[in-house]
Order: C-alpha cells, then structure tokens, then sequence
C-alpha cells in the first residue's frame, strides 16, 4: 500500500474517530437529556455509540433503571446477549421493575427461550398483575410452546379490557 493511501486512510478513521466522540458527552451534565440521546442513538443502530453513553450516565446516576433497561435492550441488538440478560436480571433482582420484565421476556423469546420468557413473563406479573404488556408476552410465550388454549384464555380476558394487541 502506498505512503499516500496510507496517510488518506489515517486521516479519514481519525475524522471518523472523531466524529463519533462529538456524540458523546465528555460528562453528562443531564442524565435525562444524556439518556434521551442514548435512546436516539440506539434507535438508529448506532449501539456503540448509545452503550457508551448508557454506562456514562449510570456512572453518574447508578439507580437510573430506565437506563439499565436501555442498556439491556441496546446489548441484545448489539449481538450481546448475555450482557443483556445480566443487565435485566440486575434490575429484577435489585427492585422489581415492569419495564425490565417486559425487556427481559422479550430478549428470551427472541433467542427461542419460550419456556423462560413465559417464566418471566409470569413472575413480572406476580408484581404487576394489572400489567397488560406482560400479559402480552405470556400470551405470546404460550402461543410460541403451541399452548394455544391458555394462550386463547389469557387473549380473551385482554380482548374484554378492549386491547387491541390481543
């Protein structure tokens, strides 16, 4: 390769390297602004970038749960499962919380995990039995195992509260 393109490639993956760091905060001054922008960062696929941003602001704010639950989201789509579902699990274990369940059983169903999502599924709704998301992700759960009968009667019982997904 030549000294030119050699110095051309430099240059730009400096730009680049560059151009990403202005996204990040030096330090998150606001965490609800800094996590809304790691909400937008990981909504259009630039994971890095929003994990990057995620762990910042924990740094700052370690109780930030919706954060955590980002966070977890973020890894799954960032092919890290397994950080995803330790992430998840930190949040349940640590206080109960109807978004992580939600997030969790997702994450689990997503990876073929039907018995697992449903057990979580059910657990999240031991805390939030009102909770219709949850309900959705048994139903989905069950649906996925081929249980189409409790499927249909948890289905049912959401279609009489008038919600559509059912």
């Amino acid at each position: 390769m030549s000294h030119h393109k050699i110095v051309s490639k430099f240059i730009l993956l400096t730009t680049l390297c560059s151009c990403m760091l202005k996204q990040l905060p030096a330090q998150v001054e606001n965490v609800d602004s800094a996590f809304q922008q790691a909400r937008t960062l990981a909504f259009s696929s630039q994971y890095t970038a929003s994990i990057s941003l995620c762990k910042k602001i924990l740094e700052k704010s370690p109780n930030y749960v919706d954060v955590h639950v980002l966070l977890g989201r973020v890894y799954f789509w960032n092919d890290q499962k397994d950080s995803a579902i330790s992430t998840l699990n930190h949040v349940i274990r640590v206080k109960p919380y109807e978004d992580a369940y939600i997030a969790l059983s997702d994450i689990l169903r997503w990876s073929d995990q039907y018995s697992t999502s449903l057990a979580v599924a059910e657990e999240g709704l031991k805390h939030f039995p009102a909770s219709e998301e949850l309900t959705i992700r048994k139903i989905k759960a069950l649906d996925d195992l081929k249980e189409y009968k409790n499927a249909y009667h948890f289905a049912d019982s959401l279609k009489k509260k008038k919600n559509t997904d059912a």
